[in-house]
């Protein structure tokens, strides 16, 4: 029995018990510690990131907002605005091209009332035939081009054999045929040959220097002392399908005999064919009261015999002369006899009409006989200068059209 007030045995056991169980709970509060700090700290991390997320969503939900007051209210008045401008401007446009198809429409119905009516007479000029217009508006003015050379294409054959040449396959019989038919206006030249050129040279020649080999600028009387004058460049207008040549032939006291030929060409198998014909009304051109016109058409059919030579058949008509726009008031037949044909100043003094007709005709065919021996000569100098030059610019070929 051990003395009263000292630890014994068992109460050794009971203190260690309890001293383990407090060392327990203070490690178990110290764990439970730390795992609140961890908590709190993952807590308020979340917190922040969930606040975070909450400031970018709000913001998104406020620029949404915003942008849906934008589209319902400033962009789509600012669309309706651009709608207005764009539907006024287009409106403008169409209408602009509305004013332009009616004046065009307007133009040609003026034009076509006095062209509608073609008709072929032998002489090649008929009234209703010989009223042929350009108009300034370029729309019109190509319709007015298309019109005359179409007409002139649907008479090409009907032409030949009214002039009496033999057929396209008798290429090499010679044809030649000057005719004068004063006073009534009636004249002409045809002529059948065989040229020592490609159709393709030969084709381009008589497009770019129609007014040359036409004499166009060249008087009767140079002619006579066959006085011939530089090279000219009468080439004015160029489309597609056709080329408008402008030159005067100098005549004395007086402004000149006027020409503005518009030329066209048309290419079928086998054959080209340029045509030609003088614009007596042509609203781009100042005309003076004493410039010289007359009608005056050609057809030139060419056909390749061999790759270097090429058939020819040629019509070319002419009238008597007026001035200015005056196409219904010729010049008196005594007045261009003397201007033009080279006729003594006082043969109006021949009171007997009959001899003094047949003197004007017979210095017509003089002087055209002359002008055409004069033209082979310059065609030659102008072959010469190609060969020459060796030019490569050639004019387009023109597919034909269907009419």
């Amino acid at each position: 029995m051990s003395a009263p007030g000292l630890p014994t045995q068992s109460d050794d056991a009971v203190y260690e018990k309890k001293i383990r169980r407090r060392n327990y709970c203070k490690n178990m509060k110290r764990i439970y510690r730390e795992e609140a700090k961890q908590e709190r700290a993952y807590l308020l991390s979340k917190l922040a990131e969930l606040e975070r997320v909450l400031v970018s969503r709000r913001r998104c939900v406020r620029c949404n907002s915003e942008e849906r007051s934008m589209l319902a209210w400033r962009d789509v008045a600012l669309c309706l605005r651009d709608e207005h401008v764009s539907s006024k401007t287009k409106n403008h446009k169409l209408r602009a091209q509305l004013a332009a198809l009616n004046k065009v429409m307007f133009e040609m119905q003026s034009w076509v009332v006095t062209n509608a009516a073609l008709q072929f007479t032998e002489d090649g000029f008929a009234p209703t035939w010989q009223d042929h217009t350009l108009l300034s508006n370029p729309k019109s003015r190509d319709l007015g081009k298309a019109w005359i050379t179409q007409q002139m294409y649907h008479q090409v054959d009907r032409i030949f054999h009214r002039h009496g040449f033999p057929s396209p396959d008798n290429a090499t019989t010679p044809f030649f045929n000057l005719s004068v038919g004063f006073p009534d206006h009636r004249n002409s030249v045809s002529h059948q040959f065989i040229y020592p050129l490609p159709l393709n040279l030969l084709s381009t020649i008589y497009q770019r220097h129609f007014c040359e080999v036409a004499m166009m600028d060249t008087s009767f009387e140079d002619a006579r002392v066959g006085r011939l004058h530089g090279s000219l460049n009468s080439i004015r207008e160029t489309t597609d399908t056709t080329l408008l040549h402008q030159a005067t032939r100098p005549i004395a006291n007086s402004h000149g005999d006027l020409a503005n030929i518009l030329v066209c060409v048309v290419h079928e198998p086998g054959r080209t064919l340029i045509m030609s014909r003088h614009i007596t009304d042509d609203e781009t051109i100042a005309v003076h009261p004493e410039n010289l016109q007359r009608h005056w058409s050609s057809w030139l059919d060419l056909r390749a015999q061999t790759p270097t030579t090429t058939s020819a058949r040629y019509v070319m008509s002419f009238s008597r002369a007026w001035r200015g726009r005056h196409r219904t008031i010729l010049v008196p037949l005594a007045e261009e006899g003397v201007m033009v044909w080279g006729m003594a100043k006082d043969a109006h003094q021949v009171r007997n009409t009959i001899v003094h007709d047949a003197m004007v005709l017979r210095n017509v065919t003089d002087s055209m006989y002359e002008m055409t021996a004069l033209s082979a000569y310059r065609f030659r100098s102008i072959v010469e200068r190609y060969q020459r030059d060796e030019p490569t610019t050639e004019i387009r070929r023109n597919p034909v059209t269907s009419y």
